[in-house]
């Protein structure tokens, strides 16, 4: 079977770049990659297409993305194919003592070579370059490519080196390409135009000419590609000149926010109409990493339109750089998040619905309780005039209470906006537990609360807040089918606070824990999924962050760190 159809999980465009291009036995591979997903892919790819050719594979990586790579293979490759593949750290490698000792590196492929080589097997390499921080590491860089583009040649390997494009400048990139025969991106493969190995031997001065016409080409349609995509791109794009100006904005920025490019060209970046108040120094702040890396920055924000209406959007910022490696531009592309955000609006809707629905028992059996009490003591002052304040002072405690929980499902049903404010975080826990004391004794489940300080505040919208711990508490009493003890734990430190929900339940197996939280997954008979993803959603909204940790017979702990702000 042809292994692109054994492997559907990698994409088409990634799998075989190696037969883009007609490589016989040896060829050194320049790769810099941008998404860590194509990178899987594309390593994916290379190891199916040596082991379709009978070749073993060494794989020269770091233990996270190795384990990606296995992870992505099982069950495509047999236990026979897993045997050809063979992986070293790739720490131990290149940075023995946090040092990038070019002689070591090299004498480290000759080793893992020596052995398959010594077979007369046929091998490919797929090697990871990372670095340490440490002086002339770009040089160093350099010439440890130059000798092993000799290497390559001299023992007749195909070997792709692999370096983190977020992490390395043009220049560097540049000199790169002159030590590697091919030059690949996520999605491309094709042959280094810089090139310079095969002895460097000089070329004729026609086979210049030849090669100049040839970059000029390639220029020319990178130009072309470059408007292309200006033109065809389906987000709101803008270029801004190293003035400070803008110098161009595609249609679709025209038609989002309602001004022509005669309005905004020419206009200073911080000074226009789309953004009335972007700050500056803040901004340049951003720019200082971008400019020395060049990453890509990524920010929520909002726009206004020359109607006045305000648009949620995704900025993405990154620079342009010319031939010397030196900034002439900067790319601004804005997506339209809005029905992103309404999907999400709908989400949150189902989930206090659903919330509501199923809360609906508890919340009858917790108002009944004071209309009895208070139905009885009207009939005790029908009969007996005497006791009357004592009877009142009970009733009004009742119809408090009665109050408090009827509010409290008020907040899950209304359409609420978020309020981001300075909330007291174990007020709110008591009020959502006064909610839900119901339901817990109805399952024999008893909720204890820890805390050392009764005033810990957190920046919040109050409602929002309230329906994870909902969500998480009425989660914790589920998971306990014989009753037991929920504690809810609050600890602040430093620089955040900790929010713990511990259960004495069965237990989440390790392959169902990981599936947690996405759309629709749930273990509940008539669940929708949706309560822990909304509750993950809103976490991340106030900057947060959560972990599930479970053991069988044990029970579950779900942490919640928010950030003092």
């Amino acid at each position: 079977m042809d292994p692109i159809e054994r492997c559907s999980s990698v994409d088409k465009k990634t799998a075989f770049l190696t037969e883009e291009i007609e490589i016989k036995n040896k060829a050194h591979i320049l790769y810099t990659y941008h998404s860590e997903e194509s990178y899987v892919n594309n390593a994916c790819s290379y190891i199916m297409t040596g082991i379709s050719i009978d070749h073993h594979v060494i794989i020269i990586e770091n233990d996270s993305l190795t384990k990606k790579i296995q992870e992505k293979l099982t069950g495509t490759l047999s236990e026979e194919e897993f045997g050809k593949v063979h992986f070293f750290n790739n720490y131990d490698y290149y940075m023995a003592n946090n040092h990038f000792h070019i002689d070591r590196v090299i004498e480290n492929f000759d080793q893992v070579l020596a052995p398959l080589m010594h077979q007369n097997l046929s091998v490919r390499t797929w090697a990871h370059v990372e670095w340490p921080v440490e002086k002339n590491i770009s040089q160093k860089l350099i010439d440890f490519e130059q000798i092993a583009d000799r290497e390559v040649n001299k023992h007749g390997t195909i070997s792709v080196c692999a370096y983190d494009g977020n992490n390395m400048s043009a220049s560097l990139q540049n000199k790169l390409m002159e030590w590697h025969e091919y030059f690949m991106t996520d999605d491309a493969l094709v042959r280094s135009y810089l090139y310079r190995g095969n002895d460097a031997i000089l070329p004729s001065l026609s086979d210049q000419k030849k090669q100049d016409k040839k970059v000029e080409r390639q220029l020319f349609a990178k130009n072309e590609q470059l408007q292309s995509f200006m033109k065809q791109n389906l987000d709101s794009v803008m270029i801004v000149g190293q003035d400070e100006k803008v110098i161009y904005i595609n249609h679709i920025f025209e038609e989002t926010f309602g001004w022509s490019a005669q309005d905004i060209l020419g206009l200073n970046v911080y000074e226009l109409p789309v953004a009335p108040s972007v700050d500056k120094e803040m901004v340049e702040q951003k720019e200082m990493p971008i400019k020395k890396s060049d990453s890509i920055y990524k920010v929520e924000c909002t726009r206004q339109t020359k109607y006045g209406k305000d648009i949620k959007v995704l900025q993405t910022c990154f620079p342009f750089r010319d031939e010397d490696d030196q900034i002439f531009a900067w790319v601004i592309i804005l997506r339209d998040q809005t029905e992103r955000y309404q999907v999400q609006d709908l989400l949150l809707q189902s989930d206090k619905l659903s919330i509501a629905g199923e809360l609906a028992a508890g919340i009858a059996h917790e108002i009944r309780n004071p209309v009895t009490a208070i139905k009885g003591f009207l009939q005790l002052l029908n009969a007996d005039g005497k006791n009357v304040r004592t009877y009142y002072s009970v009733m009004a405690s009742e119809i408090e209470r009665i109050e408090l929980i009827l509010s409290e499902l008020l907040v899950l049903a209304k359409p609420q906006t978020t309020d981001y404010k300075s909330n007291n975080l174990i007020t709110l826990i008591k009020d959502v537990i006064t909610l839900l004391d119901a339901q817990a004794n109805m399952n024999g489940v008893q909720i204890k609360t820890k805390w050392v300080n009764e005033g810990i505040h957190v920046k919040c919208d109050v409602n929002q807040m309230k329906q994870i711990c909902i969500n998480f508490i009425k989660n914790g009493i589920e998971a306990m089918d014989s009753g037991g003890v929920l504690t809810v734990m609050v600890e602040q430190n430093e620089n955040d606070i900790l929010l713990s929900f511990i259960d004495e339940g069965k237990g989440i197996p390790e392959t169902i824990l990981k599936k947690l939280g996405q759309p629709f997954f749930t273990t509940k008979e008539n669940g929708t999924g949706l309560g822990l993803m909304v509750s993950k959603k809103i976490i991340e909204d106030h900057l947060g962050s959560m972990k599930i940790y479970s053991k069988i017979g044990e029970g579950t702990t779900i942490e919640v760190r928010l950030p003092i702000r």
